[in-house]
């Protein structure tokens, strides 16, 4: 908890800020720095940093053992971290280097632009396709028998005179599908970074760091038509999916929570 003396020192250096921004011109006050916003900058580019460790470590523990790394469901995390990783680096140096650079901020917002696209595109389409193999397998195993096992990566289902084998997606396929994904989110990001008049999203205003949806002035989309882009293509497709996969898993009580399955049906 923050102490007075310490919120009275936050109050002050904020007012003191904005009176020299505000009154250059009529009063002596002197500015002071580090102002609060690099301040706060810096103790979140601090956090991200820590966390891009955190997720290094984490990939490479996947990466480095040869029986991990042979499981398609453990290469589904591999390539989710990924982007967080690269948006943690990109939000600890770009907020730090706008923060202490006199530089035309505009490339800085743009680099925003393109690595927060990629992040949530390929986010969120990743969940939808992690959720739609689990419920194939899962459902696979449900008409077959309602008991059924699930493994790391594969579905056991037993019956009065069935056992049968439903393995989940091949490393083949999780590859191609990620690499696929990858590829749409990097064709995504870069649409909507391009300085043109069909873009969704532009960086605009006086300030220069300002994001904003819609195209430029007089193109393509408007600021809804950019905001209605962004959550149609990215977010909500997916999101609705693995809403329903949701219901369905409980509805269906297609994964228990306990057994093998328990893993599985926290996800969900």
């Amino acid at each position: 908890m923050m102490s007075l003396s310490s919120i009275s020192l936050f109050a002050l250096c904020i007012g003191l800020t904005s009176a020299s921004n505000e009154e250059d011109d009529t009063l002596d006050i002197p500015k002071v720095w580090p102002t609060p916003m690099i301040v706060v900058t810096a103790i979140l580019s601090v956090v991200q940093v820590l966390v891009v460790a955190w997720a290094v470590i984490f990939l490479l523990a996947i990466i480095w053992n040869k029986a991990v790394r042979a499981r398609p469901y453990n290469i589904y995390l591999v390539f989710l971290v990924f982007p967080d990783v690269l948006a943690n680096i990109v939000g600890a140096v770009v907020p730090l280097v706008r923060a202490f650079s006199d530089s035309d901020a505009e490339p800085f917002a743009y680099t925003h632009i393109w690595v927060s696209v990629f992040y949530y595109t390929s986010n969120f389409w990743l969940n939808f396709t992690i959720a739609y193999e689990v419920h194939k397998v899962a459902r696979k195993a449900f008409h077959n028998s309602s008991k059924a096992a699930l493994a790391t990566d594969e579905i056991l289902t037993s019956g009065p005179s069935l056992r049968t084998v439903y393995s989940g997606p091949s490393l083949q396929t999780v590859y191609i599908q990620c690499s696929i994904l990858y590829g749409i989110a990097i064709l995504v990001a870069t649409w909507f970074t391009l300085p043109v008049s069909w873009s969704p999203m532009h960086v605009g205003g006086e300030d220069t760091k300002v994001v904003k949806f819609g195209s430029p002035e007089g193109g393509t989309f408007s600021s809804l038509g950019g905001f209605l882009v962004v959550v149609l293509l990215v977010m909500l497709v997916p999101t609705i999916y693995v809403l329903y996969v949701r219901f369905d898993v409980w509805r269906r009580q297609l994964l228990p929570k306990t057994g093998r399955t328990r893993v599985f049906s926290l996800f969900f």
